[in-house]
């Protein structure tokens, strides 16, 4: 009987600690899902995006960085961001959803988390477009 609780037990703790640390990702095009105010649905929610990177430091250490999954991409605001990752590499960020002048983006501060895979093994290739093509 013993044993069997201590399996049972183990097993449980297992599964918690499991748990806290798997994360879900999710898809960039869900950040830009808005509510009827023309907010974000996730403004002030800790999400986790998987993607590559498109703009490390170009815009100073503190950023804005961007990332691009087969979605969409978004801006990520921070140090701890712009000054870690260089273009082309594959990361998972873990961040705030924020805006800024009606624009969502990650603020990357304190209790974000990244996760640099290396360089992605499919790079984004820029389409270059004129304005009359996006007007």
């Amino acid at each position: 009987m013993l044993k069997r609780f201590f399996q049972f037990s183990v097993t449980i703790f297992l599964f918690i600690i499991g748990s806290n640390f798997a994360q879900t990702i999710t898809p960039i095009i869900n950040l830009h899902e808005n509510n009827s105010i023309g907010e974000p649905k996730l403004k002030g929610q800790t999400v986790t995006v998987s993607g590559i990177v498109t703009v490390a430091n170009q815009f100073g250490s503190s950023g804005p960085g961007a990332i691009q999954d087969e979605t969409g991409g978004v801006s990520v605001y921070g140090s701890g961001f712009a000054s870690k990752v260089g273009i082309g590499d594959s990361v998972d960020v873990t961040a705030k959803v924020s805006v800024y002048e009606g624009l969502t983006e990650l603020k990357f501060e304190s209790g974000s988390s990244l996760t640099v895979h290396g360089a992605a093994e499919t790079q984004i290739q820029p389409t270059e477009v004129t304005l009359s093509q996006i007007e």
